[in-house]
């Protein structure tokens, strides 16, 4: 990272982020999930466009991370596939794969400009130098929780994202 401006903070994605909780939706196997993988993370709009809809007794093995609004969901696998998306009001409460990095924002960061931060160049760059295995190349939580972030004070978060969707919806 190079000189940060004033105010602004040189932290890991583990000091901005909190644990999330992990179920065995088989305990209760007549309730319905929402279940996001990998593949329902649209790698081009970075959205959640295809959650499965699955009871918990048919749950796959992976789906345990339950996910909550404001989250960001980030593949460990072929991380350069940049499938990144934040997680809407419509799945709060859902699971998602062992698979995928539940980043749990904290007070210090706004769940936007940790999203935009998980889909950077800079960001997957880092992350992706960690990826192990041939057929399935991965990363672990660990790997994602130790990678930096420049982490400007809470109101400029929010000015810098603003400014960017406002840019964004003119192209």
């Amino acid at each position: 990272m190079s000189e940060l401006p004033r105010g602004w903070a040189k932290a890991t994605i583990a000091d901005v982020t909190e644990p999330f909780v992990s179920i065995d939706p088989r305990k209760t196997p007549d309730r319905v999930f929402k279940y996001v993988d990998i593949g329902s993370i649209d790698n081009t709009s970075q959205t959640i466009s295809d959650p499965k809809i699955i009871k918990g007794a048919e749950a796959p093995s992976r789906a345990r991370r339950v996910i909550h609004v404001g989250d960001v969901l980030f593949s460990t696998v072929r991380t350069y596939l940049k499938n990144v998306a934040l997680v809407s009001p419509a799945l709060d409460g859902e699971l998602t794969s062992t698979g995928i990095a539940v980043l749990r924002p904290n007070a210090a960061i706004d769940p936007r400009y940790l999203f935009n931060w998980a889909r950077s160049d800079e960001f997957i760059s880092e992350v992706s130098v960690a990826q192990d295995g041939t057929m399935y190349p991965a990363v672990t939580d660990g790997d994602v929780a130790r990678a930096a972030i420049r982490l400007p004070p809470l109101a400029e978060q929010r000015r810098i994202v603003d400014n960017f969707a406002q840019f964004a919806a003119t192209l």
